[in-house]
């Protein structure tokens, strides 16, 4: 995603795609299940995040529900957050 922008292209729909984020090297895995785009991103530090991405007609709304998981961490080592996006017309 460039901060600009605002956009994000996605690679590894066919196949996991590697990259870096400075230092930390990343898999990213994306997949449709139905309706569903879920994105999964693999950190070498351990750290796991899973987005899916889902679309409904009525109300006109994309929620984005993520799970970060952190293998290093003791206890509880997931943590959930969701955002909703309405469409707002003028």
């Amino acid at each position: 995603m460039t901060p600009a922008s605002g956009h994000r292209t996605l690679s590894g729909l066919v196949s996991p795609a590697r990259s870096s984020a400075g230092a930390i090297k990343v898999e990213t895995k994306a997949k449709w299940a139905g309706a569903t785009l879920v994105v999964e991103r693999k950190f070498d530090a351990g750290v796991t995040i899973t987005e899916r991405y889902v679309m409904t007609a009525s109300p006109r709304r994309l929620t984005i529900a993520a799970k970060l998981e952190n293998s290093r961490l003791r206890g509880d080592r997931t943590r959930t957050f969701e955002r909703v996006y309405d469409l707002r017309t003028p």
